[in-house]
């Protein structure tokens, strides 16, 4: 019996710009208050660079590299500004700042009209299904992808999202890991490992197996693949979400070491 490493890491799509998970925008849709995973005041580059004087230069909080919180609005089909908020020494106290000389050609009653903005919306609300901690990698319940173009809303996409298997605990794997018989291997082991498909109930049905380091012998690697493949399916140790209309479950790294290891 050998003992099993696992360090995992997620691969949905995150922000490169934000190590660390990053608070949202805020957008009021139509009476309804979501989070906005979408940077739209950049998108206006002239007005954007009048707004830094006004947005803080020094970090004040890691949820918050960008120093600035913007407030959106959609009425009806339209989109507009609301407000800028940015942080005030202690994290979560925000101040809000005039940009009205800025956009005040825009100025409607519901708002700035962001007539700048043509580009496709990410809206969250909910509860987060997938916590990632880098940028806006989490998922929520529920997602919106709204098309806008010249600041009108054309279209709009929903997805609902859901945990559909929890998977294991850290301790539970940690036992776990020592109850794979793999046999004698000669040398470290690493597989990047993934479900591959699912059946209709989210149940995965095959694996994708890949050797990142071989222990020396290609028929110890095989057989290792076939071993962690079985568990894989019939422990089901990793979770597994439905998202976007499919089932993901994350890659993880896991290392067979040798005995003396």
């Amino acid at each position: 019996m050998r003992r099993l490493t696992v360090v995992f890491f997620l691969v949905l799509s995150v922000l490169s710009a934000f190590p660390t998970a990053q608070i949202t925008e805020r957008i009021n849709d139509n009476g309804v208050d979501k989070g906005l995973c979408s940077l739209l005041l950049e998108l206006d580059s002239i007005n954007f660079s009048r707004l830094k004087s006004r947005i803080p230069h020094d970090m004040t909080s890691i949820a918050l590299w960008r120093n600035y919180i913007a407030c959106w609005k959609i009425k009806n089909d339209s989109l507009f500004l609301d407000s800028l908020l940015v942080p005030v020494k202690q994290p979560e106290k925000y101040l809000s700042v005039g940009i009205d000389d800025i956009y005040g050609g825009r100025r409607t009653e519901s708002g700035y009209f962001a007539n700048w903005v043509t580009d496709t919306l990410r809206l969250v609300s909910g509860d987060v299904v997938n916590y990632v901690h880098m940028g806006w990698g989490s998922t929520w319940q529920h997602e919106e992808r709204v098309a806008v173009e010249k600041g009108i809303i054309k279209g709009r996409e929903l997805s609902e999202n859901r945990l559909v298997h929890q998977g294991v605990s850290e301790s539970e794997m940690l036992k776990m890991r020592d109850s794979i018989d793999v046999g004698e291997i000669p040398g470290r082991i690493g597989l990047d490992v993934k479900y591959s498909s699912y059946d209709a109930d989210g149940k995965p049905t095959g694996c994708d197996i890949k050797v990142l380091r071989s222990c020396g012998d290609k028929a110890v690697d095989c057989r290792v693949v076939k071993v962690t493949e079985k568990w894989l399916l019939e422990a089901r140790p990793f979770p597994i979400y439905y998202i976007n209309g499919r089932y993901i479950s994350p890659d993880y790294l896991l290392s067979f070491p040798t005995k003396k290891e």
